[in-house]
């Protein structure tokens, strides 16, 4: 269910209560290292005839002076395909390409056609191919965060993993540090973050059983924090934590669902019979929560902004019957907030409330609710 479209990394240390540290931030025992990664290029050129003399010569020099690791130029075959075929493993690739020498010593490789005036262009197609892989090298989409397309996936399947432990109560920090002591690749944060990290308030909401990928992007948000894979050359894949407000790409708190809602999360459009008569906002989130069995999180950043207090927001709603994704319009629309349905790494829904822009100043409410939540 998981069609990222862009969005992160670099490998520092990690302080989280290290305040007797040296400057710059203290490993956790809970990070792993992995290796840089890098990639390895071998060119195998096909000559057809009628070259020029100094055809192979030529570009046998370009290709070695733009640092390519091994050339070959050999007679083409009637069988030769103009190929990039990859081995190695994915922190340090390798990469054939196979292309072909024209008669008008233009050189075709998988993704482009170059003159030996094109030097520039070749050694940028050599960089993408070096640095992005394949994929990108050959025309195709560009993988978010500038990763290659083996990276990406094995993010994706790192942060899908299950938060297996329970959060109520715990500091961000406390969750973040045992939250990175499962995870494959390491997560990485300077002292000012590490700071922001733990001057935020502890975690009011249950994140276990939501994928890593979510729970890390939640927890650092309420903090002013993001979390972004980053594969940057000479340093190891991994996490890095950022500021939010930066306009780097930051890993998303889910996405939209690619199934249709109603078979995603088929409890959002159970019919009940609901009466609300001045109910705690709040009380009705935590109530269709629990009876459609959907964690609910809320952009806490949002709410902030718009002046909202869930807590200190009060709704109702005349005695009817209706399915809960109706509850949700008729009781957040006229508070100025919404609803999602997203769905978290692993494809699991879940909902998301935000604000969509300020409230009123509030008038004086009684003391006490009444009614029921669903």
């Amino acid at each position: 269910d998981l069609g990222l479209g862009a969005l992160f990394f670099w490998a520092n240390t990690w302080a989280m209560e290290c305040a007797a540290a040296p400057q710059g931030a203290a490993r956790s025992t809970a990070l792993k290292s992995v290796p840089a990664r890098t990639a390895r290029i071998d060119i195998e050129i096909s000559l057809e005839s009628g070259l020029p003399p100094t055809a192979s010569q030529d570009w046998h020099k370009i290709l070695t002076e733009l640092k390519v690791d091994g050339v070959r130029l050999r007679s083409a075959t009637p069988t030769d395909k103009i190929e990039i075929t990859t081995t190695g493993s994915a922190a340090a690739p390798a990469y054939k390409v196979v292309g072909r020498l024209s008669g008008s010593s233009v050189l075709t490789l998988p993704g482009g056609r170059f003159q030996t005036s094109d030097r520039a262009a070749l050694g940028a197609w050599l960089a993408k191919l070096r640095q992005e892989g394949p994929g990108r090298a050959t025309g195709g989409p560009r993988v978010p965060f500038g990763l290659t397309k083996d990276q990406f996936e094995q993010v994706s399947r790192d942060l899908s993993q299950t938060v297996s432990f329970s959060t109520v109560g715990q500091s961000p920090t406390e969750f973040v540090d045992k939250l990175a002591g499962s995870l494959a690749l390491p997560l990485t944060a300077d002292r000012q973050q590490a700071r922001l990290l733990k001057t935020a308030a502890p975690l009011d909401v249950e994140l276990q059983g939501i994928s890593a990928g979510v729970a890390l992007a939640y927890t650092l948000d309420g903090a002013g924090l993001a979390l972004a894979p980053r594969a940057e050359t000479g340093k190891p894949l991994g996490y890095a934590i950022i500021n939010a407000e930066s306009n780097a790409q930051r890993w998303p708190i889910g996405l939209p669902p690619k199934r249709p809602k109603t078979e995603l999360a088929p409890e959002m459009f159970e019919t009940i019979e609901v009466e609300l008569d001045d109910v705690e906002l709040n009380r009705v989130l935590d109530s269709i929560g629990e009876a459609t069995k959907l964690p609910v999180l809320t952009d806490r950043r949002s709410l902030a902004k718009a002046n909202i207090d869930l807590a200190k927001t009060r709704v109702s709603l005349p005695n009817k019957k209706l399915v809960y994704a109706s509850v949700l319009d008729r009781t957040l629309g006229p508070k100025f907030l919404e609803h999602e349905i997203r769905v978290d790494d692993a494809g699991r829904p879940f909902l998301f409330i935000r604000a969509v822009r300020a409230a009123p100043a509030a008038e004086p409410r009684p003391a006490k609710s009444k009614g029921k939540a669903p």
